[in-house]
């Protein structure tokens, strides 16, 4: 076995995913056109499913009216790094975060009465008014407040000489004649409201899913998340094609080195890969601790020098392997695409998913921290 290997002229890091702003910025005005230029609050959970939170948050902050998030250190992520648009915590109210939503002007979801308590009695103390958000429980059975005590629990909070209702939201099971009678539910609480007297400034029900299927429950804000990322929240959003999406994101790394095998050789432990011929061997960097499934081996392709070549052997914590047969153009520090485009050749985020039977939220959700996000 020969080994041919130069050191890595580290200009780029090894491993990164680079994210286009430009069909970032693109998918906001796709999903605005769709739904009639409606407000927008930009879901950036779970590190923007991958992306990165504060990177996407400064691209896209003055298209977008607010920022919603899960937890207090993703909310406070975007206002230390200089966000000045709204930021709710979609989240569960912890008590423990109440002095930094008030010194950071960030907005909780308040949805029990225990939680109000909580939060109004820590504004009486720095004596601050706070904004917040209330989420109703329309069937989802997850978070909020019953629909049918909604209204007396937001009146509880318009009561508050120290709270101001930002706005109230529900989420839809994505089911759709169960979608249609909790748009219903959702709908009467607001009638309720209003026939109280409470003022509500926002009402929100649409996610993604929503605005692909059912534009007309817009409302007043949206709440998008993976469709600003290029990416279609289901197969049936996609197929009724009522807004075209770039997708924003390549998954790219570099060769670390090519590795000659002779017929009969091996690559990987227990000799998971034979040589069935003389071929080359390209040593990739990603492993499984970069977001990389084990799965995908001898199924998935990546992209070397616009041109396509096989998963094989095995996935390591470190490493992967591609057979590159006899091509000798591919050398060391030559880039790779997991995902995305390279020449006229793209391999696709979706084709990936169905190969792992996922959805991109997963996918992208899972890739590391230490992948470093270069937006282009």
């Amino acid at each position: 076995m020969n080994l041919t290997q130069n050191d890595i002229t580290v200009k780029k890091p090894l491993v990164w995913l680079e994210i286009n702003k430009k069909n970032l910025l693109y998918n906001v005005k796709q999903m605005k056109k769709l739904c009639g230029n409606k407000k927008i609050m930009a879901v950036l959970k779970a590190n923007a499913y991958g992306l990165g939170g504060t990177g996407v948050a400064k691209i896209i902050k003055d298209q977008v009216e607010a920022f919603g998030v899960v937890g207090i250190n993703e909310a406070l992520s975007l206002r230390n790094a200089g966000i000045r648009k709204p930021i709710i915590n979609l989240g569960i109210y912890s008590s423990d975060d109440a002095e930094q939503y008030i010194r950071k002007k960030i907005s909780p979801n308040i949805f029990t009465y225990s939680a109000l308590k909580n939060f109004e009695n820590t504004t009486k103390k720095y004596n601050k008014m706070a904004r917040v958000w209330i989420k109703v429980d329309t069937g989802l059975n997850r978070l909020g407040t019953s629909y049918q005590e909604a209204s007396s629990f937001i009146r509880s909070v318009s009561d508050s000489e120290y709270l101001k209702i930002e706005g109230v939201y529900s989420t839809l099971g994505e089911d759709q004649e169960y979608d249609k009678k909790q748009f219903e539910r959702f709908y009467l609480v607001k009638e309720k409201c209003e026939k109280l007297g409470i003022r509500v400034p926002v009402w929100s029900i649409a996610s993604s899913q929503a605005c692909f299927m059912y534009p007309e429950y817009g409302m007043d804000m949206l709440r998008l998340g993976i469709s600003l990322l290029g990416y279609y929240p289901s197969k049936e959003a996609k197929n009724i094609n009522r807004a075209k999406l770039k997708p924003t994101a390549s998954f790219k790394t570099k060769v670390a080195c090519v590795k000659e095998l002779n017929k009969g050789e091996t690559v990987f432990y227990r000799k998971k890969y034979i040589a069935q011929q003389k071929t080359r061997i390209a040593v990739l960097l990603p492993g499984y601790s970069y977001g990389l499934d084990p799965r995908l081996v001898e199924k998935a392709k990546v992209l070397i020098r616009g041109k396509a070549f096989p998963l094989v052997g095995g996935i390591s914590a470190t490493n992967c392997f591609a057979d590159i047969g006899t091509n000798e153009e591919i050398k060391t520090n030559d880039e790779v695409i997991i995902f995305g485009v390279q020449g006229n050749a793209e391999i696709k985020l979706e084709k990936i998913c169905a190969l792992l039977n996922q959805n991109e939220y997963e996918f992208l959700s899972r890739i590391p921290e230490k992948v470093q996000r270069i937006y282009v």
